[in-house]
């Protein structure tokens, strides 16, 4: 492999982070630049100076979010860092089945799991069961609630199915993952890897972030360069950020601002129009019905729905706090507008948060409450009556 490109001076920009990191022995690049900036190219360069460097060798594994980008990268390669010489199906596999030099797989092909198998089918109604022991139900049940929402409300057994299926995920990778992906990481660790690429790095999140941080550690931690144009930091909140993201790239080691590429010439300046409409009349009316129903259910229960509240913020507040901190908000905002603010004085930070609660505010809150008041029938209210 060979490069046949002239560089930009903001893509030589990044190639100079990246020598400056590996002579301080740093294996982990974090690179974010914007779309038009060829975070292919930059890639397939920092692979190709990589594997040039005296007492680097191995083979590429190369992770994408989708196939479109997996032709995408043996598409550059072969266009513009391939010799004549040289033939890219003897270079470039898309196979589990054929390791070669470079290696391009999709995340979910590396993260098959054997979560449907009866064993873990039992940890998942465990994990499930654990939540509901604030209603001091028995498992026995808890098993009929769960036949019984099957039968009933297929749709919502099935979403909350697939919460606790990612759950049990997260807490269980190494044992999860099928036969074929085990073979075929335990195949790459003899091939010898020299180096990971993550491309949209910020798909990098719950169940692939482990999968992938798996995978790095059984290759005994090779060099990993993470490539995306949107790191999670900016859309995760503190609690819900994910450590392997950080684990697996550290900090960001060069940030290529948009307006770079645009004085390049690679990007097209713009700006966003954001248009507002007025809702048909029949929306608005609709609208103002569904404000009027839900403070009727608030005034007429908000002694009963406080009291639950109040109950569930109680039990394992820090727990809650660090799994949950948006619900856990609503909730204590809902609390301190409709209850005793006395019984949550221990819960508060600051009553600026609470100043203000809007109807989306309290939907959000009362979410998860009318659900189990609907399943469990415990209060004699109207709740589809609220929510036509």
């Amino acid at each position: 492999m060979k490069s046949k490109l002239d560089f930009y001076p903001f893509q030589i920009d990044i190639f100079d982070t990246f020598e400056k990191e590996f002579r301080l022995g740093n294996k982990k690049i974090h690179i974010v630049a914007p779309p038009g900036s060829g975070k292919t190219i930059v890639g397939i360069e920092m692979l190709h100076r990589l594997l040039h460097k005296k007492n680097i060798s191995g083979n590429v594994v190369i992770f994408v979010p989708n196939i479109t980008l997996q032709f995408q990268w043996k598409e550059k390669i072969k266009d513009y860092f391939l010799e004549d010489s040289e033939n890219i199906d003897d270079i470039v596999s898309f196979s589990k089945d054929h390791i070669k030099q470079i290696n391009i797989l999709t995340y979910q092909s590396v993260s098959s799991s054997k979560i449907d198998d009866d064993i873990f089918y039992k940890k998942i109604l465990t994990l499930w069961f654990q939540d509901f022991q604030d209603e001091a139900q028995s498992y026995t049940d808890f098993l009929e609630y769960i036949e019984l929402l099957k039968a009933t409300q297929e749709k919502e057994y099935d979403r909350q199915l697939k919460k606790y299926k990612k759950r049990v995920k997260l807490s269980n990778i190494k044992n999860i993952l099928t036969k074929d992906i085990q073979d075929y990481i335990h195949n790459l660790e003899k091939s010898g890897v020299a180096s990971i690429i993550i491309d949209e790095a910020h798909h990098l999140t719950n169940y692939w972030s482990k999968v992938i941080y798996h995978i790095w550690e059984q290759l005994n931690k090779p060099y990993i360069i993470g490539l995306t144009a949107t790191p999670p930091f900016e859309d995760s909140d503190f609690f819900t950020l994910d450590d392997d993201y950080i684990q697996l790239l550290d900090t960001i080691d060069y940030y290529l601002p948009t307006p770079a590429i645009v004085r390049a010439g690679k990007l097209a300046p713009y700006n966003d129009l954001l248009y507002c409409v007025k809702p048909e009349k029949a929306i608005e009316e609709n609208l103002k019905k569904n404000d009027t129903l839900l403070d009727i259910f608030i005034q007429e229960n908000k002694n009963q729905i406080c009291e639950y509240l109040l109950k569930y913020i109680s039990q394992n507040f820090q727990e809650k706090l660090k799994k949950s901190p948006n619900l856990l908000l609503h909730y204590l905002k809902f609390l301190y507008n409709y209850g005793n603010k006395q019984n949550i004085k221990e819960y508060l930070f600051s009553d600026a948060i609470f100043e203000i609660i809007d109807l989306e505010d309290i939907a959000k809150s009362l979410g998860c409450f009318m659900k189990k008041i609907e399943n469990h029938q415990r209060l004699n209210i109207d709740v589809q009556q609220v929510r036509t």
